[in-house]
């Protein structure tokens, strides 16, 4: 497997001349099918199906990981670079022009640093550190050849012994007490942001339940039928619970659109004033006036909140305009985002 040997983004490309593509995928489908077998009979077949398209997108997120990192930490470093009321000009705009596309992430984001971000970061930190040290020592045995027939030792295993070698190289090198001191601390902020977030749209859950509760009768008396004429004998008792999956689903689509339109005004009004007061106190440090004679100070004029209004108009038309959706290519920079919002939600309004 491959591992992230230096810290620039030159350094990740040098190491990432010795990965080879092909090889790294045959190897791959190797530990799939040593895998295989050992999961239930009815993913089998699915397991067979996409065998290939596993094993390619494994390779390719091992090939990107990397470069990620990098990127990740370069914009760490350009982010501790910023002066202060420069970064909450830019928290402020994006509170102005994403706050309603994603209000459970920030909601999230404030109970992560409230319910324990120091442990948190630590415990993302030992497993990641984890990784690393497994990825490092994998390497090292994908390389070996004890055997000095030039080939290496894991391409003469079958897929069994292939899975066999590699966990029990894992079970040998890792260190299960920050292991499971790092997943302990996860767990825990965890349980606190589900608590905090639940608490915080306890209304926007209800409000889901109750309309998937009441569309779930009629969904049924109108699906159901066509549903049993589409759908073969076999997997027709799947059918209530593909109806109520629909219509939960409509019931946290209408509930989370009007916590958008709620979310947007409110973080809008938020971050335009942030963003006007902290684009002013940098516009003061620097010694920027108004017309050459006025300085631009919020606590002597209306200034902060006329241009912290406007930004906040103009952000929450623009996220009606574009209907609570990144329009392109943002979203595709904010696409794991977005799953991520989508998948928080649901979580939290599990009934």
């Amino acid at each position: 497997m491959f591992i992230l040997r230096g810290e620039s983004v030159s350094q990740t490309h040098e190491a990432m001349q010795s990965f080879d593509i092909d090889v790294e995928q045959q190897r791959t489908l190797k530990v799939i099918d040593g895998f295989k077998t050992s999961l239930p009979a009815q993913l089998i077949p699915c397991v067979e199906k996409t065998r290939v398209c596993l094993s390619w997108s494994v390779v390719y997120a091992e090939v990107a990981f990397p470069y990620a990192l990098a990127a990740g930490k370069w914009c760490v470093h350009f982010w501790s670079m910023l002066p202060h009321n420069v970064i909450l000009c830019m928290l402020g705009v994006f509170l102005c022009f994403f706050g309603g596309m994603y209000p459970t992430l920030m909601a999230a984001g404030e109970a992560i640093r409230i319910c324990g971000w120091d442990r948190t970061a630590d415990s993302c930190k030992a497993l990641l550190g984890e990784a690393k040290l497994i990825l490092e020592e994998s390497k090292k045995d994908d390389l070996r050849d004890d055997d000095g027939d030039g080939i290496a030792d894991i391409d003469q295993l079958d897929a069994k012994a292939l899975v066999k070698r590699k966990t029990r190289l894992v079970l040998l090198k890792c260190h299960p007490n920050e292991i499971n001191v790092a997943l302990s601390g996860l767990f825990i902020s965890w349980l606190g942001v589900v608590g905090v977030l639940k608490a915080k749209f306890a209304k926007t859950i209800a409000l889901a339940v109750t309309i998937g509760d009441l569309v779930k009768k009629p969904f049924t008396l109108l699906l159901a039928p066509l549903a049993a004429h589409i759908i073969p004998e076999e997997y027709k008792h799947w059918i209530p619970i593909i109806i109520g999956w629909l219509a939960k689903s409509l019931g946290i689509a209408v509930a989370w659109y009007i916590e958008r339109v709620l979310s947007a005004v409110h973080s809008a009004a938020r971050g335009g004033l942030m963003f006007s007061r902290a684009f002013l106190a940098f516009a003061d440090g620097q010694g920027w006036t108004l017309g050459g004679q006025i300085k631009p100070n919020p606590e002597d004029t209306y200034i902060d909140e006329v241009i912290g209004w406007s930004v906040a108009a103009v952000g929450v038309l623009w996220q009606f305009s574009v209907n609570f959706a990144p329009p392109f290519p943002l979203n595709l920079v904010f696409f794991p985002v977005t799953i991520g919002e989508y998948m928080l939600q649901w979580h939290i309004t599990q009934a």
